[in-house]
This record gives C-alpha cells, structure tokens and sequence, in this order.
C-alpha cells in the first residue's frame, strides 16, 4: 500500500469521526411519543448570539410550545381577546375564552422540566416536557384559589366596593393561570365572571377632576396647582383608602408621587414637582391602580398587570398641561470676601460650588467660567471688588451677560453673613439682595486682652535671657527675675494658647459652615427671585390672620401675620397654614399651597358665633355654650362655663355615689323583707318586722336624698344651657336669645306683655 492510499485512508476515517462527533440526539429527528407529558422540541440559531441569548430564546419558544398544546386542548385556539361590550348598567368585558400563549406562559407550565439539549456549530436545540399530572394539579391549585377568593367577593357587603376588589383581584390573579381545566363557582364560568364583576365595580365609581382637567405651566418650574380627583359613587359606597395612580401619558414629568390613596371623601392629588420637557402639550392619566390588590406583589406577571390598567383606563381622568418655553439668561457669578479672614483659594472654592448651584437649581444659564475668571483676576477677589453698583454693571456689560450674582462673603466678630445681589444689567437695576447669617460661639473671635504691665514684664524677661546667657547675670538672679515675671506672663500666656488652639480650627471651619449652607441659600435665592402671589379675601373686614410656613426650607420665616383680605401679596413657595380669629366668629383653619409663578385665589368665610350653637353645646356638655362665647373681651363667660362644667361633674359624681347607697339600701331591704315573710315564730316575726321597717326607713332616706341631688343636678344643667343662650354676648347682633317686656293698657286694665326672641 502506497504512502498516498494510505494518506485517503486517514482522511476517510477522521471524517467519519468528525460526522459521528456531530450526531444528532434521537429526540432531535422524532418527538418522543409518551402520552403522560406535553412535549415541546424547538431550535435557533446560534449565529450573532451568545450562549445566554440563544439558550434564552430556545426556551421561551419550547415553553410557549408547551402552553400552546394546553390552550389548544381546550379552545382549538391560540390567540387572545378581551373585548369591551355595552349594557344598560353602562360598559364592562367580557372574557371569550380565547387566550394569548405568550401572556401567561411561565404561569402554565409551572413544574415543567428541560430534559434535553443539544448544539453545534450552526444550531441549539432542546427538549421540554411537563408532567400532565402535575400540570393537572397545579390548575386545581389555581381554580381553588380562584374560587375562595370569589367566594370571599360574594359574601363581602356590596355597599363596601373597594373591599369586594380586595377579593376580587387575587381571584383574578388565579384564574388567569388556569388553562386546560373549567373553572366554575355555582354554575357560573370564573374566566368571564371574574373581569365583569370587576368592571361593573370600577363603573360604579365614576372617576372625575376636582379643580379642572388642563393646566397652564413651563418647563423648568413646578406647577402652580395640584392634580385633584374626586370619586362619585352611584350609591352610598364606601370610597376611603383606594388607590389612585397618576401615569405620564405624554411629555416628561416629575411627580411627588405616582400612587395615592383617597381620604375618606374620596379625593386624591398629587403635585407635579418639575416640568422637564419642553414639549407644548403634556398629559397625566389618573386611574384607579387594580394592582395594588394583588395579592403576590413580587411576583412579575407584566401582562396581567397591563390587563389590569386596560380595564381600569374605561374610568380614568386625563390632565393636559399646557406648557410655556423658558428662555435661558446668561448670568455671571462672582465672590468676594474678606481675604484677612478667608484666603483666595476658599473663595474660589465658594465660586465655583455657586456656580454648580446656581447651574443645577435655576433656569439661567452660566457665562463659561474661562471668560469669566480673566475679569475677575484683574482685580484683587476681596471685598473691595466691585462694591459698587457702577463697577458691577461695567463688569456685567464686559462679560455680555442679562444679570450678574454678585455673593459677598464677610467675617463680623459674632457672626459670618453672605450677602447674594442679583442684579439686571440692561435694566441698571438690583433685583434682590438677602442676607444669609452664621452666627459665632461666645468664645470665637474674642482675644484675651494684655494685662497692665504686660510690655514691660516681657522687656524684663527677655533682658534677663540675654543677660543669664551671656553670663552677667547669675542663676539665682535669674530665677528671681523670671518668678516675678511670671505671674503677670503665665496667666495671659495660657489664656491666648487656649484661644488660638480653639480660633485656629474655627477660621478654617468659617468657610466649611458657607459651603455646606450653598445649596440651600441657592435654593431660597431662586425661590425668592421668582415668588408666588398670593390673593386672600375675606367678607368680613379688619380680620388678622396668623400664617405657618411648613416648608423645609430652614431661611423662610416660620410664623408671620397679616390683615385680611389682601390681594397679589409675594409669598415663596411652600406649604402653608392659616388660622384666623376674630371676636364673635368661629375658628377658621386652612392649609393651602403656593408655587413658584402662580397666583392662587382663596376665599376666606367667618361663621358666626350664635346662640343656638351654645344652648346645644351646653345641652350636652354643660359649660362647653358658654367656653364657646368667650372670647379676650368676654373671659367672664369661660369662668362661668368652667363653673358650671365642675359643679355638675361634682354633683353628677355624688347622685352617682348617693344612687349606689340607695341600690344598697335596697337590697338590704328586700333581704330583710324576705326574712319577715319567713318568719313563724311569732317572737321571731316581731323582730324581723322591726329590722325590716329600719331597713325601709333607711331606704327611702337615701332615694329622697339621690332623688333630691339629682333633680338639683339637672336642674343646673338645663339652667346651664338656658343661661349659655340667653346670657350669649349682647354685640353678636341678631345671634342671642332676648327677652322683651313692654306695657298694655285697655280700659282701666294695665297688664304687661313678654316676648321671647331666639335669633338664630
């Protein structure tokens, strides 16, 4: 055999061995055909893709696969619908029964196994099978589920809605994952009862604004109002706790939060904090959120949770912002300070963290820092830059820039303040100045002061070093020298150590304290230069009204006060609350909010104190009618409320205690009356007759003396409530109980006519 032969050989044998290598698996050419299992074979290619990717893709499809043969078992269908039907009590779904294999694959197939798998250089393949039994199993798990759960529906009371929706979503949750089994609850099918309960539900709560449904704002700014709805019930429903989701349907929007609960009254808001898109016409959708019912939270089913959004979207609100472009200025920043205090790289430092500020935080736009710094360099950056208003405008004309921040920071023996001016350089004009303070410790910035005597001490001292150096001066003489030196040196010497060890570290913590107070004096600055206007007004005139800043903001002023009514007054935005007093009205309360930019309108309503309101308060609660009159001009009426509050107390307390005594004077009575009964000896009934007729004595002692007390007692309550309307204060005109006595005469009669007037 020749070397060539020989060489076809091998080859004829390597690729024999390369081909049997690449053998495919039996199940790859014939599907195994055992009845007890779904089978699923499927294959991709592995081209372009990583291991993960293909394997991925494989296995979705076999389980799909899978899914497919189970819903086909019972449809002849593999597709999905819900479709939206019309009747009399308005629009609901309706489930067809057909279903989309992709929806709820990984819930079909639970206990399903990879038994196979295999790949070359072009293809993956792989084999799934699931257990019949097991998949049999599970669907009863689910449809019991899904029955308990309705049944739970069924029994909850219909006039609570949002509870039957705790039952009713779980119920749903389950019997989506049911397929290839029937699902019935007293002969009705759960796959169609379930989602039309649902929507009969959510139409029985009609979603609608509280305050309008389009809005005015720009881009950049938070708007002005808050996103209000209100649910109307068709019935008396209980409405308290639903969850409410706001979801940007257009644009780019911040919101404070996307899901809200409704309070008791059924309302629900949430504030759009920030406009960021400059998009002209965005729009948030409110709708109740049906998945904060499920009852697995964690696990993802995206599908079903879309479902749920397309049923609750059939009652939705849709808000549409009608959003303003802002134009950038370009601004300039700059900071001085006192360079004996704070050295040329902490300045800049503070320079440079305004700058990011007021980049990040406001709607101006910053002049480039390399154009910037050359104008500042020319001068020295001390607090003699520019501290007049002609110097600052030339600057801001050099740099070709629409405003100038111009911050100032100065050291003062008791505090650091930073002073910021904003200031409009084609108008010539400052725009705001505010002043930001730190104050100092007792102890910082004050230096121990030299004692008398002090130079000539030292001149001392230092004579006799030299001299004890040199040697014309002896030891002992030296050590005289220094002992009387000392007292006056040594104390003044500890006292300054002490301060420079403890000033030392504050003048470098100076400028930290500025540092980290930056973003927010940016923040104040920003919301300062671009307040609200606020407009209160008030029919009932001259009324003082206390207002409460509940912002977070640490520079705003907390409590402040102002006359009512007022109109376009600049308020910085936040939260507030306002409570207003006045003579003969009730207490008003009212918390309102203000953004930047917007001009709310509130209207302020004093109800009137009236006599009736006090005659019932005190009916019930004697003294609360005449607490309820007083007022700084009538604190007589509070101590007779007070009074009449602790005498019926006390003496509602004794009728209580003289009440018992009766109770137990009684049944001694009774005890003693059954023992005379009793009695035969004739001794014997004599003896009980005497103890019975003490024992009643005593009783009825003690029932007059409750029954006395008692009647004093309601007495002065209902005389307590009588007084609370007619004795109500005189100037509440139209508002108290009066009497009027006027003479009649006829003939040779005189006689008196009373009128009883009760104003309410």
């Amino acid at each position: 055999m020749n070397r060539l032969t020989l060489y076809s050989v091998f080859l004829f044998i390597l690729q024999i061995s390369i081909l049997r290598s690449q053998s495919l698996p039996d199940w790859v050419e014939e599907m195994p055909q055992d009845s007890k299992y779904y089978w699923a074979r499927e294959s991709v290619g592995i081209r372009g893709l990583s291991e993960e990717e293909y394997k991925e893709k494989a296995n979705i499809r076999a389980l799909s696969t899978i899914s497919m043969q189970i819903r086909t078992t019972v449809s002849g269908q593999a597709r999905s619908s819900f479709s939206e039907v019309t009747a009399d009590e308005g629009s609901s779904f309706k489930d067809e029964f057909i279903e989309e294999s992709s929806t709820s694959t990984i819930a079909d197939i639970q206990g399903a196994e990879r038994v196979g798998e295999h790949v070359n250089s072009t293809t993956y393949w792989v084999l799934w099978r699931l257990d019949k039994s097991v998949h049999a199993e599970n669907m009863e798990e689910f449809v019991e589920a899904a029955r308990n759960q309705y049944e739970g529906f069924v029994e909850w009371p219909s006039d609570d809605p949002v509870g039957q929706l705790q039952y009713l979503i779980p119920a749903y949750e389950a019997i989506i994952k049911v397929a290839g089994v029937p699902a019935m609850f007293d002969g009705k099918n759960l796959k169609s009862e379930i989602p039309n309960q649902i929507s009969k539900i959510l139409n029985s709560l009609k979603l609608q604004s509280d305050g309008g449904n389009e809005f005015t704002g720009q881009t950049g700014y938070a708007l002005g109002r808050p996103l209000k709805i209100k649910i109307k019930p068709k019935k008396n429903f209980s409405i308290s706790d639903v969850p409410i989701l706001f979801r940007v349907e257009s644009g780019e929007l911040s919101l404070s939060k996307e899901t809200v609960l409704t309070d008791p009254s059924g309302k629900a808001n949430i504030k759009v904090t920030n406009i960021l898109s400059q998009k002209s016409t965005q729009q948030v959708r409110a709708f109740i959120d049906l998945k904060q019912w499920r009852e697995d939270q964690m696990a993802e089913l995206i599908s079903f949770e879309n479902r749920l959004d397309e049923i609750s979207l059939s009652n939705s609100v849709l808000f549409t912002l009608d959003v303003k472009k802002v134009t950038q200025e370009k601004i300039a920043v700059i900071t001085v300070g006192d360079t004996s205090v704070f050295n040329e790289d902490d300045l800049k430092r503070v320079n440079s963290d305004f700058r990011s500020e007021f980049a990040d935080v406001t709607d101006f736009k910053l002049k480039d820092e390399m154009l910037v710094e050359p104008i500042i360099e020319s001068y020295k950056r001390s607090a003699s830059l520019c501290s007049n208003e002609e110097c600052q405008i030339e600057i801001g004309k050099k740099l070709g820039v629409e405003r100038l921040v111009f911050v100032d920071v100065a050291n003062y023996p008791k505090q650091t303040t930073v002073t910021i001016f904003l200031r409009n350089i084609g108008k010539n004009e400052l725009e705001l100045q505010y002043g930001y303070d730190f104050p100092h410790d007792e102890w910082k910035g004050k230096a121990p002061t030299k004692p008398s005597g002090y130079r000539r001490a030292r001149l001392k001292m230092n004579s006799a070093e030299e001299k004890y150096e040199t040697g014309e001066m002896t030891e002992d003489d030296y050590y005289r020298v220094m002992s009387e030196t000392e007292e006056i040196l040594g104390d003044y010497e500890k006292k300054l150590q002490k301060y420079n060890d403890k000033f030392e570290p504050f003048k470098d913590n100076l400028i930290y304290e500025v540092l980290d107070n930056i973003p927010d004096m940016v923040e104040d600055f920003w919301v300062r230069t671009n307040p609200g206007k606020l407009t209160l007004n008030c029919r009932t005139r001259g009324v003082k009204a206390d207002f409460t800043y509940l912002g977070r903001n640490k520079w705003f002023e907390k409590n402040f006060d102002k006359r009512l009514p007022f109109r376009d007054e600049r308020f910085l935005e936040g939260t507030y609350e306002i409570d207003v007093e006045k003579l003969g009205y009730e207490k008003y309360h009212m918390r309102f909010d203000v953004a930047m930019g917007e001009f709310p309108v509130h209207e302020i309503r004093l109800s009137p104190k009236r006599a009736g309101k006090a005659f019932l308060r005190s009916l019930f609660i004697p003294g609360r009618g005449q607490i309820y009159s007083s007022d700084e001009e009538h604190r007589g009426r509070f101590v007779m409320g007070l009074t009449y509050f602790l005498s019926t107390t006390a003496l509602s307390a004794v009728s209580g205690v003289l009440w018992n005594e009766f109770f137990t004077a009684k049944n001694s009575y009774d005890a003693t009356r059954l023992e005379y009964l009793e009695a035969v000896e004739i001794d014997d009934i004599a003896l009980k007759q005497s103890t019975m007729l003490s024992a009643h004595s005593s009783m009825s002692e003690k029932r007059n003396t409750a029954v006395l007390v008692t009647g004093i007692t309601a007495g002065i309550w209902l005389f307590n409530a009588i007084d609370a309307a007619l004795f109500f204060p005189a100037e509440y005109k139209g508002r108290r109980l009066s009497m009027n006595v006027s003479p009649e005469i006829y003939a040779n009669t005189v006689s008196a006519k009373t009128k009883l007037v009760w104003s309410f």
